[in-house]
């Protein structure tokens, strides 16, 4: 048995849902140009990664079907599947977020930003007050660093309070 409602769903990111399988993944080293990767990271990207993400959303699947099977809706295997005909809409922040091609039910509406945000904690004020001259950092949720990366990012940090430029870093992680 099927709903056979009208639904909407809501996603801050429809990029899983989405993506073509052109696409890149850059969370996995899978980029949009292979041309000259070996064929390990062709085969690893193109079949590999693909496959291992089913694999990896098989208990997902499993809960979701006997939470459907109590309330007497059929079991569904393909997570893509029922979204392909439903209205989607997703809160990004154009000319910020990876462009992609998407289907006319998937609507991007961002960016959702509140009215109100709440107070800060007592001891981020109190840090901001001490440190007038401090950086937010935040690259956003789908951006993966190498080690590498992070111990540069941290070393520049680390010059800039050291020559007096800022007065410390508060990073989202």
């Amino acid at each position: 048995m099927a709903i056979g409602k009208p639904a909407v769903g809501i996603s801050s990111d429809l990029s899983a849902i989405t993506n073509p399988a052109y696409s890149a993944d850059t969370r996995v080293g899978c980029h949009v140009n292979m041309e000259n990767k070996t064929f390990y990271n062709r085969f690893r990207c193109a079949i590999i990664v693909p496959l291992k993400e089913s694999w990896n959303s098989i208990d997902t699947l499993k809960s979701i079907n006997a939470q459907r099977a109590i309330v007497g809706i059929d079991p569904h295997w393909d997570i893509k599947g029922r979204i392909s005909n439903l209205l989607m809409l997703s809160s990004n922040f154009f000319g910020f977020d990876i462009p992609s091609t998407n289907s006319p039910l998937h609507q991007e509406i961002g960016p959702v930003i509140p009215e109100t945000f709440p107070s800060l904690t007592p001891v981020l004020e109190s840090f901001l007050a001490d440190n007038p001259r401090t950086i937010y950092f935040a690259l956003g949720t789908n951006v993966v660093l190498s080690p590498q990366n992070v111990i540069t990012i941290l070393n520049s940090f680390l010059k800039l309070i050291d020559q007096n430029v800022i007065d410390g870093v508060i990073w989202l992680l």
